[in-house]
């Protein structure tokens, strides 16, 4: 037997005829060539290398298994992302009694198996929830852990060659297997509610309104359409700033569209009637009419109101027309006129609400409830008066007010519409003291700083001032007070001035309308349950870096719209949402 093995790197028909003669003298001899890799090695289909144990430096040799893989040592480590794969590589060491006989790799068991390194305390067991292992030694990552490859070699029954039959021998290596690498989900390039990507191709520019062709509104209700434009250029990528997008409406009078920068591409309904509406997207200035999208029909039909009680259809009655009787006036500095508007209603006989005054510019004319214009500063003002009936509501066009200045006091006998005021004293307010300026409350808080009280009556976009000026003094705007806007139905908007470091407990608590607030750098105390339940605040920009968790109170901002975003400074943008999440603000709300 022993030169039937010497002699197996003859020829294979010399094997053969050897094989033959072999089977002849004994029982049962079998044989399977091995993939050879050099002197005494074989390796099997399962990445096992099996050879002889050489002796160390004491003489002596000992049989081992070790277990690598590419770029990996036998004894260290190895990791493998979720979802990846490793091969693994078995090198066996086998000591032979005869040391002049070969390593026979038939005669040995090989299994790869897999272990979770965390339950080794509740003994070890297979986890393919880390990782999986298949008869090759190939391992995939599963799941985030830590685990070990195991492998094990064993000697079947004792052969006729006289190989040693010794306990299993096992080698091991650790792997940790860690988080898949996902590739970054690129955000869509989005504008005033038109999603923009590149054009495919020699495609020319296109963009298609989302959504029906068709749209029913009520009267009150608002749209907000979205759109996607493909965009014609040579652009690596969608520049957002090269993009202007101007949404239009065929019939203002039915879908006014809204003015307000911040909801750009949003209409809403005014009356019963029909109007199309489309995008119009231009891309830098290549294109300089931009591309027309498709259009959309809107129609809003205002359903009858049912009397609750008897089922009766109520008569509805919404406001047709608002007129000031005089386009434009003049006054001086000091002087005052009022002014009168006509409402026209439908039906005719239905009661007409009184209107609301508005200036477009305080710092020249203030207008009071009645519609008394006071002048203030030189220069000009529109006035313009708004009457409401539920979701109706008209606004009229400006009667425009020129100011001058007085330059030489008059002798003459003074006139209604240039009267001296003398309605407030010079002497300045004490602390404490309240004081309305053009239709706003403050209060005098010490001897150069007030705070907000009260907003003007049926304000809708309120900016708080930095300074004030009381009887030719001014004062800082350090604080809005406590429930200052608490319960408002009317603000939509608010700016805050750049000197207020406060906002008082409850100051904008239950109010109803209220979409967006702006803090300002200086802000630092916001007290407790201020924006709370202010349910339509979506939007909140705070500018500061001072707002600490013992300056921010408990529940400043409980449920506010449960998707606000609130952008703050950068840096502290991961702090802030931790800080605001305790003190109310829903955790789907985004900070940024």
């Amino acid at each position: 037997m022993k030169e039937l093995r010497m002699n197996l790197r003859g020829s294979w028909r010399r094997v053969l005829a050897m094989i033959t003669v072999a089977a002849m003298c004994f029982s049962v001899v079998s044989v399977t060539p091995a993939f050879a890799t050099g002197e005494g090695e074989a390796v099997t289909n399962n990445h096992v290398t099996f050879s002889k144990a050489e002796a160390g430096e004491d003489g002596t040799a000992t049989s081992e298994v070790k277990v690598s893989a590419e770029g990996v040592k036998p004894g260290s480590s190895a990791t493998v992302k979720v979802a990846g794969s490793l091969q693994l590589m078995g090198e066996v060491a086998i000591v032979l009694k005869d040391d002049s006989a070969d390593v026979n790799e038939e005669n040995y068991d090989v299994a790869w198996t897999i272990e979770d390194v965390a339950n080794e305390s509740e003994g070890t067991k297979t986890s393919e929830a880390t990782a999986t292992i298949d008869e090759n030694g190939l391992v995939t990552g599963v799941a985030e852990g830590n685990v070990k490859a195991i492998l094990t070699v064993t000697e079947k029954a004792q052969t006729a060659s006289g190989d040693a039959t010794t306990e299993p021998l096992v080698g091991e290596l650790a792997i940790e297997v860690t988080a898949e690498e996902k590739p970054p989900v690129e955000e869509p390039v989005k504008k005033d509610g038109v999603t923009l990507e590149k054009a495919e191709g020699d495609d020319a520019t296109s963009v298609t309104i989302n959504g029906d062709e068709t749209v029913t509104l009520a009267a009150g209700e608002t749209l907000e359409p979205t759109a996607l434009a493909k965009i014609k250029t040579n652009d690596a990528s969608i520049d957002k700033q090269k993009v202007t997008v101007a949404w239009s409406s065929s019939n203002p009078k039915v879908l006014k569209k809204c003015e307000d920068a911040e909801k750009a591409g949003t209409f809403e309904a005014v009356t019963d009637g029909e109007a199309k509406v489309k995008v119009n997207v231009k891309y830098g200035d290549s294109d300089t009419e931009g591309v027309d999208s498709n259009e959309i029909t809107v129609k809003v039909d205002t359903p009858p109101v049912v009397d609750p009680e008897d089922g009766d259809e109520k008569v509805v009655t919404t406001v047709e027309a608002v007129k000031i009787k005089k386009a434009a006036t003049e006054l001086t500095v000091g002087g005052t006129e009022r002014l009168t508007a006509e409402v026209t209603v439908s039906p005719t006989d239905a009661e007409k609400p009184a209107p609301e005054w508005h200036s477009s510019n305080e710092k020249v004319a203030t207008v009071a409830a009645d519609g008394t214009v006071k002048a203030i500063a030189a220069g000009k003002a529109n006035i313009t008066a708004t009457a409401k009936i539920g979701n109706s509501e008209k606004t009229s066009e400006p009667c425009v007010v020129t100011v001058k200045a007085k330059t030489v006091p008059s002798t003459d006998k003074p006139t209604e519409g240039n009267k001296p005021q003398n309605t407030t004293s010079n002497s300045a307010p004490k602390v404490g003291e309240k004081k309305v300026i053009a239709g706003v409350t403050y209060k005098v808080a010490k001897a150069n700083t007030v705070t907000y009280q009260k907003p003007k009556k049926n304000a809708k976009k309120v900016t708080i001032p930095a300074t004030v000026k009381i009887n030719g003094k001014t004062y800082k705007v350090t604080a809005v007070e406590k429930n200052a806007f608490k319960g408002n139905k009317k603000v939509k908007t608010v700016k805050v001035g750049k000197n207020v470091t406060t906002i008082g407990a409850g100051a904008f608590q239950n109010c109803g309308a209220l979409t967006t607030v702006t803090l300002p750098a200086k802000t630092k105390t916001i007290g407790k349950n201020a924006f709370a339940n202010s349910k339509k605040l979506k939007k909140i920009v705070i500018k500061s870096t001072k707002m600490t968790k013992k300056t921010i109170k408990n529940g400043a901002f409980k449920k506010v719209y449960k998707k606000a975003t609130v952008d703050v400074p950068n840096k502290k943008a991961k702090t802030y949402k931790k800080l605001f999440q305790k003190k109310g603000l829903p955790k789907a709300c985004k900070v940024k």
